[in-house]
């Protein structure tokens, strides 16, 4: 009797599970979203900056530009404004800050001259405030979060209409 119970359990899950189960392509942005947007809810610009180097976020944002090159095609009224609109300008000022910082590094650890380190650092600084800049006036953060273009991501990827697991593949070359 036990079997069986726990067959038919399994069997009702299993096809439960199969008629209501959508494709949820949408995950394979999430966990990009949620890393960015956990770091950009800091309040506190230090916090934020140095989180977004030390966890790697640049990282996040090429997988998101990744992810929206091949679905922006696929679906382009929902999702192809994001990569040019948002999340390419988000990881070129991230990627001219985290260069700019790089290079301040180098030339400390090579023994640059005061001179030269006092110029990159001061380079550096103005990248820093740029970046800064450009989330605030993005709403990456900030008063106007609430208007973040990742959560506006995030809604346009509930809206999409995905289709059937696998079909987001088809006529790629690597499937």
């Amino acid at each position: 009797m036990k079997i069986s119970s726990l067959l038919t359990v399994a069997s009702l899950v299993w096809l439960g599970s199969s008629l209501f189960a959508e494709s949820r392509q949408d995950n394979r942005f999430t966990p990009h979203i949620d890393v960015l947007q956990k770091a950009l809810d800091k309040k506190e610009p230090d916090l934020l900056l140095s989180q977004m180097i030390e966890q790697e976020h640049r990282a996040h944002l090429f997988s998101l530009e990744a992810l929206l090159r091949v679905y922006g095609n696929k679906y382009p009224e929902e999702l192809e404004s994001f990569l040019s609109s948002s999340i390419k300008p988000f990881e070129d000022e991230l990627g001219r800050w985290v260069d700019s910082k790089e290079a301040v590094d180098f030339a400390q650890n090579i023994g640059a001259s005061q001179k030269v380190i006092s110029y990159l650092q001061g380079r550096e600084e103005n990248e820093r405030q740029a970046f800064l800049r450009f989330l605030d006036n993005n709403h990456f953060r900030g008063r106007d979060a609430s208007r973040s273009p990742l959560r506006k991501l995030s809604e346009a990827l509930e809206e999409v209409d995905w289709q059937g697991k696998g079909a987001d593949r088809r006529g790629f070359p690597f499937t």
